[in-house]
């Protein structure tokens, strides 16, 4: 075994026993359009953040339940903390609506109970998975 992937199968260890020790948050893993695996999210229901991975384990970004709309908005950021964009989620209709930083709309998608959002572009054309730190039901 080389040292790097070592190192990055360890770090993926020590990752899934620290979330199993915090008890709260769910692992999700994440697509692309040919099915391969892509990364991973953590999704932490009770506080309303999802930490997004890649394969070898290193953060890609992250986001979190809007505060003034906590019902029905997700903010998604870089992992500089620089902000990415957002998602308006229609939890009744399982719909999830995506915008970028500059608030145009970028694409929909189809939210899962798990958390988990299978993403199309404008033009129907299948993206890599994301998940949101929010369940399909009636908004509260």
């Amino acid at each position: 075994m080389t040292r790097r992937r070592a190192s990055t199968v360890l770090g993926a260890l020590w990752l899934a026993l620290a979330c199993h020790d915090a008890g709260a948050a769910e692992r999700i893993h994440l697509f692309d359009p040919k099915g391969q695996l892509v990364g991973y999210a953590l999704i932490d229901s009770e506080s309303g953040r999802v930490d997004y991975y890649d394969v070898s384990a290193r953060k890609t970004g992250w986001a979190e339940i809007d505060p003034a709309r906590p019902s029905d908005r997700v903010n998604f950021f870089m992992p500089g903390g620089y902000r990415a964009g957002f998602a308006v989620v229609n939890r009744k209709g399982k719909r999830v609506e995506f915008f970028n930083a500059a608030n145009r709309h970028t694409g929909w998608g189809i939210l899962e109970a798990s958390g988990r959002v299978t993403r199309l572009n404008l033009s129907g054309r299948r993206l890599p998975d994301t998940a949101v730190p929010l369940q399909p039901g009636p908004a509260d």
